[in-house]
């Protein structure tokens, strides 16, 4: 953190402002994950690829990739839990997701199988990270260990825009995780504090408002102690 943000933070609790907590808020459940961000969806139905080893997939407003360059994702309908085409990753399932404009909300369907078809390996119970970035600057993260079997819901929302997301699979090897539609907003979080773009404008005025109370204070001292 800078010296700069520091000294705002300790203005803005001098000044009983509120301060960015730096922690997003985790959705489990699509319905409120939809009501609470005025999300919607960002991709569109995927194309089933069958075999074909895809480095990269645009739908949408959305590019998806593999972290892994040794690793590919291919996109088809390998799960009955989704409905139509799914993604699905050689290797672990580490993503990289690119967005056309920065939001601040973003969720997605996800399959973790352990009985069903496909599992493609021995089962392993998988956790992941996920990081907001706002171009390299990680802004905000959170982990997730969804439940097997099941269509399952992974989202969250923060008071910080960002326009990449990175998919980091923690714990768990190459047996199949599935990957579905992916869900956006732009919608500042209700109750959320600006974010830095807003923050250096209020900076700039406190400066200007530190600068002049300097010089209040200097000429106040000039008087008493002229």
């Amino acid at each position: 953190m800078s010296r700069r943000i520091s000294s705002f933070i300790v203005t803005c609790a001098a000044l009983g402002l509120a301060v960015p907590a730096g922690a997003a808020t985790f959705f489990s459940d699509k319905a409120a994950f939809l009501a609470a961000t005025a999300a919607t969806q960002a991709t569109t139905a995927y194309a089933d690829h069958g075999a074909t080893h895809l480095s990269h997939l645009t739908s949408g407003s959305v590019t998806i990739s593999e972290y892994d360059v040794a690793s590919y994702f291919f996109s088809g309908a390998w799960t009955t839990r989704l409905p139509g085409n799914d993604l699905a990753i050689t290797g672990k399932e580490n993503l990289n997701v690119a967005l056309a404009a920065p939001v601040r909300a973003l969720g997605f369907d996800f399959v973790e199988p352990q009985h069903d078809p496909n599992v493609n390996g021995v089962f392993q119970d998988s956790t992941f990270t996920v990081t907001f970035l706002n171009g390299t600057t990680a802004v905000d993260s959170f982990t997730f260990n969804a439940p097997n079997d099941v269509a399952a819901f992974v989202g969250a929302s923060s008071a910080w825009a960002f326009d990449r997301v990175q998919i980091r699979e923690t714990i768990g090897g190459a047996e199949n995780e599935f990957f579905g539609q992916f869900y956006t907003s732009a919608q500042l979080p209700a109750g959320a504090v600006p974010e830095p773009a807003s923050w250096a404008l209020m900076l700039g005025g406190f400066g200007l408002v530190g600068s002049a109370l300097r010089s209040s204070r200097k000429q106040a001292s000039a008087v008493s102690f002229g």
